[in-house]
């Protein structure tokens, strides 16, 4: 399986936060910035009736309500955890603490968690929760690696000593067993890759660990696994959608993360307009890459069009690209 080689990478939500204090008539501000500031607190801002000559101006009407914004947040990954530990110990809990403490951090409230492998799976060769060719009962089932000293759950749960956060787990790839040759999902494995993400859900909870939300696949059709929306859909009103409710699971199902804003109103309605498979989903999740492109527009039209769903905007990366040369000795 192909994957990204020489990439450095760093994945964000918030790059600065504001707070308001209504009785001292001042913004405090907090910044995170290229030039190296880190969750640093600047010099407070008065509050002004007028905004000075050509500043933008934000306009903010109370009449109008759309939807109740989530949270804020980044993802969990392997190489992430494995940065963090190279740091003394006091450091590390530093760190966490700066991000998820909120009175003393940032905050952060809604996490994503990667169901397996993803490009930052750091601490070994890619993997999924059942590398076993053709066990469609799912007895190698294991998310051993994830309770490792760099795993997920090693990672989630010393965040959890430092604020409290949802988490949205999505799929970049099911093992390769139930692929075919063109990287789609087999529709003869869509019931076993249901049980695969009931069971995920499942050993979490045994682990502590509430699964708050599931995106059935990360970048589906053009990017990562290549099932088609159209699979997607039968896959979740036949199969995901009936084993998460007869589990019991208070898990809510997203349509999945599609990996830009357009992509996402063209395609989640094969979805969302077939009333078995929207019983089942509770939000549309995109990605906001191509976003000078296509704007805001994309979200309002889906918000327009399912109003009673909600949107989330899940993932933005930034990555860098080294070239890797050969050396050549004289």
């Amino acid at each position: 399986m192909p994957r990204a080689a020489a990439v450095i990478a760093l994945c964000a939500a918030l790059l600065a936060l504001a707070g308001c204090s209504k009785q001292a008539g001042e913004v405090r501000v907090i910044v995170s910035s290229a030039a190296g500031d880190r969750l640093a607190e600047k010099r407070s801002l008065p509050l002004l009736a007028e905004a000075a000559s050509g500043a933008p101006v934000i306009t903010v009407d109370d009449s109008k309500r759309y939807q109740t914004m989530e949270g804020f947040g980044a993802t969990f990954n392997e190489a992430g955890l494995m940065v963090l530990n190279q740091l003394d110990a006091s450091k590390q809990e530093d760190v966490l603490r700066s991000l998820f403490d909120p009175a003393a951090g940032a905050g952060f409230t809604l996490m994503k968690a990667p169901l397996a492998a993803c490009d930052f799976a750091a601490a070994g060769g890619w993997y999924t929760y059942d590398d076993v060719p053709g066990d469609v009962e799912l007895k190698h089932f294991s998310i051993a690696r994830d309770l490792g000293p760099n795993g997920q759950v090693t990672f989630i749960r010393r965040a959890r000593k430092h604020g409290a956060f949802k988490i949205q787990a999505t799929t970049d790839y099911p093992p390769d067993w139930v692929l075919d040759s063109k990287m789609s999902l087999q529709p003869r494995y869509h019931d076993a890759f249901a049980r695969y993400l009931v069971r995920y859900v499942q050993e979490y909870a045994r682990q502590g660990i509430e699964v708050d939300y599931l995106s059935p696949f990360n970048e589906p059709q053009f990017i990562y696994c290549k099932i088609p929306f159209s699979q997607i859909r039968d896959l979740i009103k036949k199969h995901i959608g009936p084993r998460l409710r007869e589990a019991g699971l208070k898990t809510k199902l997203q349509v999945s993360d599609s990996h830009t804003r357009q992509v996402g109103l063209e395609n989640f309605p094969v979805v969302l307009d077939d009333p078995e498979a929207r019983q089942y989903i509770s939000v549309m999740p995109v990605h906001g890459y191509q976003w000078e492109k296509e704007g805001s527009e994309p979200m309002s039209k889906l918000h327009e069009k399912y109003p009673g769903l909600t949107v989330w905007q899940t993932e933005v990366c930034y990555a860098k690209v080294i070239d890797h040369k050969p050396l050549l000795s004289g």
